[in-house]
């Protein structure tokens, strides 16, 4: 396998895993939230997940995915390393990149206390769809050599 064939591989499987971890957490939140008034809950994460900062968060969070899973291609097809250790790497990468955002926008908008609690929740599940996303990618990667 050459090195291009490895990248694209590992680009491929890195996002599809990340859109497959994403939709899972939209569709826990949808269901988390559906209480007495579902159509008031709906409208309202749908206008939280159309804010800018989220939109840049996600655009952020694709971009990263995207070269380290070109990376984590090579890596795992390539130098033969370890796929769930190169999975735990990279989420840890990625995860760490998302952090950074949200302390950054906080810092930035000065966000009242109240809001935090549901700002660092959000970002902990995140966090665990992305550990998983990773995971499941490095296996898949393994998978197709």
């Amino acid at each position: 396998m050459d090195t291009t064939t490895a990248a694209r591989t590992g680009a491929r499987q890195s996002i599809v895993s990340l859109l497959l971890a994403l939709t899972v957490l939209e569709l826990f939140t949808v269901i988390s939230i559906s209480g007495q008034d579902l159509a008031n809950n709906l409208i309202f994460l749908l206008r939280a997940q159309s804010n800018g900062y989220v939109v840049l968060l996600l655009l952020l969070l694709f971009t990263v995915t995207f070269f380290l899973g070109r990376q984590a291609g090579k890596d795992i097809l390539l130098k033969g390393k370890h796929p769930v250790a190169t999975g735990i790497k990279y989420a840890l990468i990625t995860g760490g990149v998302a952090w950074v955002y949200l302390l950054v926008i906080i810092s930035i908008l000065h966000l009242p206390e109240a809001v935090w609690n549901s700002i660092l929740q959000a970002q902990t599940m995140l966090t665990l769809a992305i550990v998983i996303a990773w995971v499941f990618t490095a296996r898949k990667i393994k998978a197709t050599a």
